[in-house]
């Protein structure tokens, strides 16, 4: 199956949701290797210039239970922050992104403190993708 690039596709005023692997190595809360934050960038960017609403959404570590805040992507969206000098919000459900205007962008909090998230629940998939073009 071939899928269109990025660039094929008209994403103006969309919402865009970009699955990224943000699983840094962090010591005392510090992103200690950016790499994967910076191979995401141009992708972001893309999205950023054609005035989409952008969510990224990862995984950081393996959580138990839920909500752990030593997993939280609050560093990550810092430094993205920092790395794309334009404000980058933490959302802390699926729900929150309602609020994007186009060019804007938001961090989905930890997708694995989501219930299904490592069982590839269709529920939680469709939860998803009902918040984007």
């Amino acid at each position: 199956m071939s899928l269109p690039s990025i660039e094929h596709v008209a994403l103006h005023g969309k919402t865009v949701f970009i699955r990224s692997d943000l699983n840094v190595p962090m010591q005392d809360g510090q992103i200690t290797n950016d790499t994967r934050i910076v191979a995401s960038l141009p992708t972001i960017k893309y999205c950023l210039r054609k005035n989409a609403k952008v969510i990224v959404c990862s995984h950081l570590g393996r959580p138990e239970n839920g909500f752990e805040p030593t997993l939280s992507l609050a560093p990550i969206a810092r430094h993205l922050q920092s790395l794309l000098e334009l404000e980058v919000q933490l959302a802390s459900s699926i729900e929150a992104t309602r609020a994007l205007e186009p060019g804007q962008i938001m961090v989905l909090e930890n997708i694995r403190f989501e219930r299904g998230e490592t069982k590839n629940s269709s529920a939680l998939a469709q939860r998803l993708a009902s918040h984007t073009d």
